[in-house]
């Protein structure tokens, strides 16, 4: 069985569905090579996700709910019902998701935002259930949220879909292409929208996360450069995991890191004239040095090619190849001694770069180059005289000068290709096609217009090398001709409370996806029960007069606030054997039903906490900072993630929020009084002495010095968030 037929079986499905009920809707692919080949959803060869909800938001997020079959060979190998939704969202749409998974018997976990039910028997029949009974539920839970606008599909929308899959029908189905790039083109989709036209075979993606401080923005980076390599739209790995990966990418050059500061210039990111130490005479001398953003095009576009024989860089890969074939070739001969361009000049030498030149009577010479670009440039440009040189636009001085030696160098290269070169392109195997990342941390604090000069316009997805309308042109310094791969990706980074920094200019804006990221309060969320756990599970085995662990589970129970009068019944050592009792209650990570179970259990024992929420702490400061500044001056959470004791929530406060809300306000204590409350910020009432002589009272008539209380307790934090009238 075709794919194309599976989607045809699931199409019907629901199309039967909608016909016993009217107000369905569903969400068919939108556009795509694929939709024209009868791939009616979203998906591959491996797999099809079918949605009765829209798919996504403004900020191309994947956010819906969906039955996804497995394929493997034209069949199904098994199927589940999906809950993918972005770890960017407010508490409300949370909440949301909580209670679809409530309502599909999934646990909901904490800093988890992929979730699947497998579904068990044929997949047509557990489709039809999923329709009949789920959806129907779901969109009561949509209604009761008031999400219909985000959720659900209108009904011109669906039958404008469907129109078009039918006149695809008539019109017949397309063959897919084989071309390596479209093995990933869907799921790079998915995640970043269709950036460039799907006819192009090449989704290029550049982000920039924005947001306040403290939002997880750097981090993020790693999730999308993730996303963009491994071509998957989700992932399941840890942290950890996440972060090897990030690292091993780095190492092998695949992924390139760096932060714009001011001081920041093209030299640094393109190309510019570096001095350098000639290691055969020791003396100063300057070359051009290539940057970070063209060392790693270069090697992205040498990729590019080698892995398509395609178009444009079928034409490329030959040169490529035959450019390197030739430089093999004249360091083997120059091994016998010099090769001659004319009756008294030869080549000489050759490094990386460029064949070195010289001739017999000119003395103690090292001799000049003809770099491998130039050589290139005149062999696209097919000049076979002197005067064809001299007239080419960007040849260089030197080039212009000793037009002579550099057409007997071409006619080198001409000679070597027609006698001894054998491209073999078509057996030749192709290398994988691979794409490489540029994170630009900070992207804001360079001067952006000059750091990226030329490239503002190569940049764009559709000026992309190879594509139809692709641009090159000819960098200041090498004079060598410079295009953009699509398979290069830019990720960059903006905080948008930095008022220090500049303004993005239209012209970038336009040609990079904005994704905004706010502060994600389920993060910071704190359960005691789970706390404890944690701690009794870490412990289990220490010995109970082990003074640092008596220190540690005192702290957790003052940071957890008990509220009963006997805290003789807060014995760690019956916790611990009760815990060990009870595997379930040990090991919480593995019970989808612990919540329920250490409620029972600490209810029973007479025991309730009142900790500190984290999460509605820094909700209520975000709401105030909002109301005062705007919802670019708040307070992200990655502030107050891995907060498990009080000491360690005044030092954030101390060192990280207060100074925050300091720059925002500009040192206005009277502002973050109001943010914080009077157990926070208290007025001064200590005298000032003035020197005799002087008189204060009119100078400082309307003078109020306010300062912080440091001295805070469980009680003050809660003050921010509980109000009492």
């Amino acid at each position: 069985m075709k794919t194309q037929e599976i989607h045809e079986q699931v199409l019907k499905i629901y199309l039967e569905h909608k016909d016993k009920n009217p107000e369905f809707t569903f969400s068919p692919r939108v556009k795509g090579e694929r939709l024209y080949a009868g791939y009616w959803f979203q998906g591959n060869e491996n797999y099809l996700f079918s949605a009765p909800f829209n798919r996504g938001d403004n900020h191309n997020m994947t956010k819906t709910i969906g039955y996804v079959l497995k394929l493997d060979n034209g069949q199904v190998a098994g199927a589940y019902i999906e809950v993918v939704f972005g770890h960017h969202l407010n508490l409300e749409i949370i909440d949301f998701y909580k209670k679809v998974l409530e309502y599909l018997s999934i646990k909901y976990e904490e800093g988890r935002y992929k979730y699947q039910k497998q579904i068990v028997g044929d997949w047509k029949a557990g489709l039809i259930e999923f329709l009949e009974r789920d959806v129907a539920s779901i969109r009561n839970i949509i209604s009761e949220f008031d999400l219909e606008d985000d959720f659900i599909v209108p009904e011109s929308t669906l039958q404008s879909r469907l129109k078009k899959i039918e006149d695809i029908k008539k019109r017949g189905l397309k063959e897919l292409s084989n071309d390596s790039s479209e093995i990933t083109q869907d799921s790079q989709s998915e995640v970043y929208g269709e950036i460039v036209d799907t006819s192009t075979k090449q989704q290029t993606a550049n982000i920039i996360l924005y947001g306040p401080p403290g939002t997880g923005k750097t981090y993020s980076t790693k999730f999308e450069t993730l996303k963009i390599i491994e071509g998957q739209p989700e992932t399941d790995l840890t942290r950890e995991e996440v972060n090897q990966l990030f690292e091993d990418y780095i190492e092998s050059g695949q992924v390139v890191f760096t932060t714009f500061h001011q001081s920041m210039s093209y030299e640094d990111f393109v190309e510019g004239i570096k001095p350098v130490i000639d290691p055969e005479t020791d003396q100063m001398i300057y070359k051009v040095k290539n940057g970070l953003f063209k060392s790693l095009a270069n090697q992205a576009r040498e990729n590019y090619i080698a892995s398509n024989t395609k178009g444009i860089a079928s034409k490329d890969l030959h040169i490529k190849k035959l450019i390197d074939s030739f430089t093999q070739h004249i360091e083997s001969k120059l091994e016998s001694g010099p090769i001659p361009l004319t009756e008294k000049v030869s080549v000489t030498d050759i490094d990386d770069e460029s064949l070195r030149y010289r001739g017999d009577t000119w003395g103690g010479q090292k001799g000049n180059k003809i770099s491998f670009s130039e050589l290139e440039y005149m062999y696209r440009s097919g000049v076979e005289t002197r005067q064809e040189v001299k007239r080419l636009k960007d040849i260089s001085g030197l080039g212009n000068q000793h037009a002579s030696y550099f057409i007997k160098a071409l006619q080198l290269l001409k000679a070597y290709e027609k006698e001894s070169f054998n491209p073999n392109i078509e057996n030749n195997k192709n290398e994988e096609l691979k794409q490489y990342v540029i994170i630009i941390d900070e992207i804001n604090r360079g001067n952006v217009a000059s750091i990226f000069g030329e490239l503002i316009t190569l940049i764009e997805p559709d000026k992309r090398y190879g594509s139809d309308e692709s641009l090159s042109l000819v960098l200041p310094y090498s004079k060598e001709r410079f295009s953009v791969p699509p398979n290069l990706h830019i990720i960059g980074t903006m905080n948008t409370a930095d008022r220090s920094v500049e303004a993005l200019d239209t012209a970038l804006r336009r040609r990079f996806i904005f994704n905004e990221l706010m502060t994600d309060y389920s993060l910071v969320k704190n359960d005691p029960y789970l706390e404890i756990s944690s701690f009794i599970l870490a412990h289990k085995n220490d010995d109970l007069n082990n003074k640092r662990v008596k220190e540690q589970w005192e702290d957790l129970i003052h940071w957890l606030n008990f509220t009963g009068d006997n805290k003789e019944i807060l014995d760690f050592d019956k916790f611990r054997k009760d815990f060990s009792a009870d595997e379930k209650l040990m090991d919480y990570r593995k019970d989808p039903d612990y919540q329920r179970l250490a409620t029972d259990y600490f209810n029973n024992q007479g025991i309730d906490f009142d900790p500190i929420q984290l999460d509605k702490l820094l909700l209520t400061i975000n709401k105030r900072l909002t109301y005062l500044l705007d919802r670019d001056h708040t307070i992200g959470h990655s502030f107050f993630m891995g907060i498990n004791s009080l000491s360690k929530l005044k030092r954030v406060f101390k060192n990280q929020v207060i100074p925050q809300l300091k720059e925002y306000f500009y040192g206005d204590w009277s502002k973050i009084g109001m943010v914080l409350g009077n157990r926070f910020v208290k007025e001064d009432t200590e005298q000032l002495s003035w020197p005799a002589g002087f008189d204060s009272d009119n100078l400082f008539e309307d003078y109020q010095s306010l300062v912080i209380n440091e001295i805070w307790t469980i009680g003050d934090f809660q003050s921010i968030y509980q109000i009492k009238a």
